[in-house]
């Protein structure tokens, strides 16, 4: 995702709205981006929390401190951002006037999401039989692994300092209000890889963090200094999300 794609297919029409311009080679681009803005897919089966992928909605249990819940592909959720990506190919077809109402949870989903919290533990296996080793999927071996507590550690400073620089944009300003919810969620995506358990988890909350960084920088009126400083705080977190991943 990228703001200056020349081949883009889809515009985010949200972003467009807000002076922003935010460009997607595909529709799994557009659809990844949108979850910025709060799309989902997924839900959360106790408070009705909404993340992109079913980590999100994990890495939200152990922020929240919520036990006995679960989380569940919403399939009300999943059309209403299909719809969305749609309306973004370009040449756009409709001006921009506020995101769609979010659809209440779809009962039968939310049925039978809660029914599997409620299904018995498998039996321990029988003493003496050799157990099973699970293998990871080829290219997943690191789904599991915890990501080194310095990496997270630099990540959430780098965060916590840029989401500070965000916060001196005046309040007169015309981007103030969507500035303020980019501050909201980058700090929200900050506490969340304090929590998560897996390289997976922490790398779907870096790559929305990231984008709520290029987002800011894509707007941001000041000297050439401050400009390259801010792009500056963008690539080392880039490249820290390449590290964990082991690029």
């Amino acid at each position: 995702m990228a703001a200056n794609n020349n081949n883009a297919g889809w515009r985010c029409r949200e972003c467009l709205s807000n002076g922003t311009t935010v460009n997607g080679a595909t529709a799994a681009n557009m659809k990844s981006h949108l979850a910025v803005h709060g799309y989902g897919p997924w839900r959360c089966t106790g408070c009705g929390y909404i993340g992109r992928r079913r980590e999100a909605i994990t890495a939200h249990h152990r922020a929240a401190g919520e036990v006995g819940v679960g989380s569940y592909l919403d399939p009300a959720l999943n059309a209403r951002i299909n719809q969305e990506v749609q309306e973004c190919r370009l040449p756009h077809q409709n001006p921009w006037t506020g995101q769609t109402v979010v659809p209440r949870p779809d009962p039968t989903a939310l049925a039978a999401a809660v029914a599997a919290l409620a299904q018995p533990p498998q039996a321990p296996p029988v003493a003496g039989a050799a157990a099973a080793v699970p293998q990871p999927p080829s290219g997943q071996g690191l789904v599991a692994s915890r990501v080194p507590g310095s990496l997270i550690t630099q990540a959430v400073n780098i965060a916590v300092a840029f989401s500070n620089t965000m916060d001196e944009v005046e309040e007169d300003d015309t981007n103030y209000n969507q500035v303020q919810t980019w501050i909201a969620l980058l700090r929200h995506h900050a506490n969340c890889i304090q929590g998560v358990q897996t390289t997976k988890e922490v790398d779907d909350n870096m790559e929305l963090m990231v984008g709520l960084m290029q987002l800011y920088c894509n707007i941001l009126d000041g000297t050439s200094d401050e400009i390259d400083a801010a792009n500056n705080e963008v690539d080392v977190m880039e490249r820290l999300r390449r590290t964990m991943r082991g690029e």
